[in-house]
């Protein structure tokens, strides 16, 4: 069986010590301060972050996606250990780094696998969560990359097929992680209501 890398980027929320835990690999986003730039976790933490906010009300934030050398940098080195990647950029449609992700990995001739599944943060994290589960059931690369790929797409109700970004913003389980409710939010407002119904009716597949 292959060896398989699961990369994402900081935009995911997941903590470096989380990331020890499940054996992901983190790449940090970068972000300029007044046009200094810092990368998050290494440089400076969220509440380091915010902190300095509250000390700075007159700074001016900008964020960027990360640069292609630091991608790939970060795919080299892990090719040394790992047969696979599975790279996990946040979605394609806020920031340019997974269209950027996409294209870098065509020169690895099949051994780095992009997800483009339009989620950010919690909802990239539990994409992340997902890959580390497939993962370890014995998925391939390429398999982690397409069930990551379809899992909304697979919901054939047009109330969500056809609404547009549909996001998860927050996630609570139970201790046995056999229930969950589960929290989104939709970019259309106006199509909330249906999206939701749509997404009940389709609750025992999305359970499996």
């Amino acid at each position: 069986m292959k060896s398989i890398a699961i990369v994402t980027d900081s935009n995911c929320g997941i903590s470096p010590s989380q990331a020890k835990d499940l054996g992901i690999y983190m790449l940090p986003m970068p972000f300029f301060i007044d046009e200094k730039e810092y990368l998050e976790d290494i440089d400076m933490n969220q509440a380091e972050f915010f902190q300095y906010l509250e000390q700075h009300p007159e700074c001016h934030v900008s964020t960027s996606q990360p640069t292609p050398e630091s991608v790939t940098t970060l795919w080299d080195s892990l090719l040394k250990d790992y047969d696979e990647i599975v790279h996990i950029p946040m979605s394609s449609g806020l920031s340019a780094s997974c269209a950027t992700a996409q294209m870098l990995a065509e020169d690895y001739e099949g051994r780095v696998f992009v997800v483009d599944n339009h989620r950010i943060s919690i909802s990239q994290k539990s994409s992340a969560w997902d890959a580390v589960a497939l993962r370890e059931a014995g998925c391939g690369a390429q398999e982690i990359q397409r069930e990551l790929a379809e899992q909304l797409r697979r919901l054939k109700d047009p109330r969500v097929s056809q609404v547009g970004m549909v996001s998860i913003t927050r996630v609570d389980t139970t201790g046995d992680l056999r229930y969950a409710r589960v929290y989104i939010s939709v970019l259309d407002k106006s199509r909330e209501k249906e999206v939701l119904k749509g997404l009940k009716s389709a609750a025992g597949f999305l359970r499996r």
